[in-house]
């Protein structure tokens, strides 16, 4: 994968989400929390190399105007849109009657779907130990164990070094680019 040279490890511990652990990111949508979620990865197309495609085990296209730039966005961020549109779709945000809506349920049936593939992907193994709770005595996993994780403000940012500008054309053709993928077609499900 291209951005593969800036993985790093970092070692986390997850919040619980609960109480006073709650994240800005976590409660009803609003202008702030939208705004966080968004700051994840709405951030456009990136680019990448003739060097950096070549090896590729799929095909992308060039990008119209820069020979051998051409075309990617990180699964990362597609998983992060997802989960976003999800906790919209839980909140109400999203017009379930609405089908053929961007926004609608075959979005969102979509998003699951990707997010859970996306998870089996990573396979956190990280242990989840128990306690027993403080009110009842009762044992309880505990979710603020320690993660190895990527650092994904590395791969964030090697993302944002090579954004492209919002106002790229998409419709133009490539026909002269240096792997010949210029007119690669996805026909889903074929």
């Amino acid at each position: 994968a291209p951005a593969s040279p800036v993985l790093r490890k970092n070692e986390v511990v997850f919040s619980s989400g609960f109480g006073i652990e709650m994240s800005p990111f976590q409660g009803p949508p609003n202008e702030r929390n939208n705004k966080l979620w968004e700051n994840l990865y709405n951030f456009g197309i990136t680019r990448i190399s003739t060097e950096e495609a070549r090896p590729m085990a799929n095909k992308t296209l060039p990008i119209p105007g820069d020979k051998g730039g051409y075309f990617v966005q990180l699964s990362v961020f597609h998983l992060l849109h997802c989960l976003n549109m999800v906790r919209r779709g839980l909140y109400g945000e999203v017009d379930m009657s609405n089908i053929d809506d961007s926004l609608g349920i075959e979005h969102l049936d979509h998003c699951i779907d990707h997010i859970r593939q996306g998870i089996m992907c990573s396979s956190d193994v990280a242990p989840l130990t128990f306690a027993r709770q403080s009110m009842d005595e009762k044992p309880k996993a505990v979710a603020e164990v320690l993660h190895s994780c990527r650092d994904f403000s590395a791969v964030q940012r090697w993302a944002l070094q090579r954004q492209i500008p919002s106002q790229v054309d998409f419709e133009t053709v490539v026909t002269d680019d240096p792997l010949g993928w210029g007119s690669y077609q996805y026909s889903p499900g074929v």
